[in-house]
């Protein structure tokens, strides 16, 4: 299972805000993720009709850096988009009223990570469109990637003004184990709560009163094959018969889902588009031991679809 885990690159990004006035998560993730888009595109796109230019029909989309980041299945069918963006709360709920503090995550991947600069200049011009006082944008550190003597962020304008060169990516793996080395418990249930909505199939039908841990492990996986295929530095999958078949025994103890209806309006589709999914809890009970890894990797990537605004987060 390690194998799937090493050799995913990220870099990841924390804002801090303040609220002017109350806002909800949900409704604000695909807000700010349609901006960057149609932000991205004005800024690259070599066309001067660039709001109704179609990029399956460009010539130049090859080489477009905006077909490569926000429409990298017109070019490969088996690639994903390489960022997340997911406005939070500091309690963990949805709404965030007007004065209380919130963040906003901004975790990129494969090219992206290339082009981070470009995506922080626009991040801060797409988020003047939200009622936010802004304040502070940190890189975030594993603390297996830092000194001792270092705090685990560091204020992104160091990155900017001393050192551009600065490594500002960092293995997945690296974040997992920060966080297994704080975790000692031996864990026989667990509960994991969907922060945003999470759109899963099983057999051509959405699930929500019948997720498996199976499923719910299989979903993890298959999000970190997508990743590594698209953007790992090697294709080893490593052997996952095991993990999966105890992933079996562990059962649902307590079921409290609920589907919630969400959209944002695409730019380049000019419409509304829906992103339902479920959101709530879910309790399991097992040996939940040997999936700790893998469900951090989860919350730290988000499942689903929909991920790139914001959709599919969960904590445990």
């Amino acid at each position: 299972m390690n194998n799937l885990l090493n050799n995913i690159n990220l870099a990841k990004f924390r804002f801090w805000f303040i609220a002017q006035k109350k806002i909800n998560t949900l409704e604000n993730m695909p807000l700010l993720r349609g901006k960057i888009g149609f932000l991205f595109k004005q800024k690259v796109c070599k066309h001067q009709n660039f709001k109704t230019a179609l990029c399956i029909d460009c010539i130049e989309k090859k080489e477009c850096l905006y077909t490569n980041l926000f429409s990298p299945d017109i070019i490969n069918k088996n690639l994903i988009k390489p960022y997340i963006i997911s406005v939070e709360s500091f309690d963990n709920v949805n709404d965030i009223n007007y004065g209380d503090r919130g963040w906003i995550y901004l975790t990129l991947f494969g090219p992206a990570v290339k082009f981070f600069n470009l995506f922080l200049e626009i991040f801060y011009f797409a988020i003047e469109s939200l009622p936010i006082y802004s304040d502070q944008l940190e890189l975030m550190i594993p603390e297996l990637c830092c000194n001792s003597n270092n705090n685990n962020n560091e204020n992104i304008d160091k990155i900017y003004k001393n050192n551009k060169n600065k490594l500002v990516y960092y293995d997945l793996n690296d974040w997992i184990s920060q966080f297994i080395n704080n975790y000692n418990t031996k864990t026989k249930d667990i509960k994991i709560i969907f922060k945003s909505p999470i759109r899963l199939k099983k057999n051509k039908s959405f699930v929500l009163n019948n997720l498996s841990f199976l499923i719910l492990i299989q979903t993890i996986i298959r999000r970190l094959r997508d990743l590594k295929r698209s953007y790992g530095n090697d294709k080893d999958m490593g052997k996952l018969e095991n993990i999966l078949k105890e992933a079996k025994t562990i059962s649902i103890r307590e079921n409290h889902l609920f589907w919630y209806r969400h959209k944002r309006y695409s730019f380049s589709q000019k419409k509304n588009v829906f992103l339902d999914g479920f959101c709530g809890n879910i309790h399991y009970i097992g040996n939940i031991d040997p999936f700790i890894p893998l469900l951090k990797a989860g919350e730290l990537l988000h499942i689903g679809k929909g991920t790139t605004c914001g959709n599919g987060k969960y904590i445990f």
